[in-house]
């Protein structure tokens, strides 16, 4: 059974940001955009730097160090990072109830 954990509640993360968080040992970043939540692993698999260091348009993510860009909707890669390649963000379910925020954490 994969358990879903409530790691925020609606007023922690205000529109067209990002904040990051930790759960069970996963640091996962989550994301309000265009009044949608998304959750994605929080290091970029480039060279493993936090994401939350990075910039957020619309439904890009930026790292911060070496300017890869991933689709905040599935992980993937938009633009490799300058200096190689990288594969796409793990992305984890969300839902909202009563004004709590939960991801869905398989495989824990």
């Amino acid at each position: 059974m994969c358990p879903w954990y409530k790691i925020a509640e609606l007023k922690d993360v205000q529109p067209n940001s990002m904040k990051e968080f930790e759960v069970e040992g996963s640091k996962i970043l989550l994301i309000n955009a265009q009044d949608r939540f998304y959750a994605l692993e929080a290091s970029c698999p480039h060279m493993g730097y936090s994401l939350i260091f990075g910039s957020l348009s619309g439904k890009v993510l930026r790292c911060g160090f070496h300017y890869a860009e991933f689709n905040i909707e599935d992980g993937s890669v938009l633009a490799k990072p300058v200096d190689s390649d990288t594969r796409g963000l793990k992305r984890y379910l969300v839902k909202v109830e009563e004004g709590n925020i939960f991801v869905l954490l398989e495989g824990k």
